[in-house]
């Protein structure tokens, strides 16, 4: 199947929880690290458009990786809960299921990233799991300390060792 990251969203975040989140990520994206000697990270829209570049807005963070050949499948967190399938429930009470395959390619780091942010800030808004370890989100673990300060205590999820 992949290397895939994968989120059950449990309920909406408030516009005020969310701006909380889409500031971090902001930053997080005006800091992309390096991926190869001298090369930065580039993002891009849903189909890895670099001049569209990534979307945060009220509702939704939008990315994958870019240029082509480095973009893989979108990564999209949503503000509120939505039905994304048809197999999935339309019951309010119940969590959406999402996931981002990257296939280790560079944005995976980003990716990572997001998910780190979400998991301190609003822990009980999504469970997050992964078919990496915690070696594989270590990078991720250690930008998001680097750009955003390590004060904050940024929680990993719960990960294989």
């Amino acid at each position: 199947m992949g290397y895939t990251h994968y989120w059950r969203q449990h309920r909406d975040l408030s516009q005020e929880e969310w701006t909380k989140i889409t500031e971090v990520v902001k930053v997080l994206f005006a800091n992309l690290p390096e991926y190869a000697a001298g090369e930065r990270l580039s993002l891009g829209d849903w189909e890895g458009d670099q001049e569209i570049g990534p979307i945060i807005n009220d509702e939704r963070i939008i990315f994958n990786g870019a240029p082509e050949p480095l973009e893989h499948e979108t990564f999209q967190l949503n503000r509120t809960k939505r039905n994304l399938y048809s197999y999935e429930s339309t019951n309010e009470s119940e969590s959406v299921f999402d996931f981002c395959k990257t296939a280790h390619k560079p944005y995976d780091i980003v990716v990572c990233a997001v998910l780190i942010v979400t998991n301190t800030k609003y822990p009980d808004a999504w469970t997050i799991t992964s078919d990496g370890t915690k070696s594989h989100w270590l990078p991720a673990y250690e930008w998001v300390c680097k750009t955003l300060g390590s004060s904050q205590s940024w929680q990993l999820p719960d990960l294989q060792t």
